[in-house]
């Protein structure tokens, strides 16, 4: 994904791009966990600890080339049912949950039980997640897992074909 973003590739965004979502970055997530542990009143109990960042997933493909250095990217949606019926399963996410639509969570319960405050910004938690894969050689090369380039490739010759399909018919 990176590699792609960073190569100015097309971007594969399930849906329309407008659902929107809540990121967090682990250090967050590590410190509702601490708040949590030991403390009686979270035994048993369910936080959410997103940042009350919430983008839509085109805002966040933009956030993440920004934060990487990027060209802005070009982006490319394809039905999310479509994309789970030709994802392999070990990179089918779409198949767990309905992404479809928007999930924006309600952080009170954590703040008031926990003091989670979200400290990590997306932008910056992606910056620093890539900092690190960069110093650790682990951005994969894109060229190497052409599926995304299939997808690409079979909606906009899909699309070309639909409306084509149209204007042969009009008139």
């Amino acid at each position: 994904f990176v590699d792609r973003l960073r190569k100015g590739e097309p971007i594969v965004v399930h849906g329309d791009g407008t659902a929107r979502w809540g990121f967090c970055h682990r250090d967050d997530v590590a410190r509702a966990f601490v708040a949590a542990v030991g403390n009686e009143r979270a035994v048993g109990e369910t936080y959410h600890v997103p940042s009350p960042e919430s983008l839509t997933w085109d805002a966040y493909v933009r956030t993440v080339a920004d934060a990487v250095g990027a060209p802005e990217p070009t982006l490319v949606h394809v039905p999310s049912r479509l994309l789970r019926d030709v994802l392999p399963d070990e990179r089918n996410q779409l198949a767990e949950l309905d992404w479809d639509h928007s999930w924006v969570f309600d952080t009170s319960k954590a703040e008031s039980e926990l003091g989670f405050e979200s400290s990590v910004p997306l932008r910056e938690g992606v910056a620093r997640t890539v900092d690190w894969l960069d110093e650790h050689d682990r951005i994969g090369d894109s060229e190497r897992e052409p599926l995304d380039d299939r997808i690409v490739d079979a909606w906009r010759s899909a699309e070309t074909e639909f409306v084509s399909a149209f204007e042969r018919h009009e008139g």
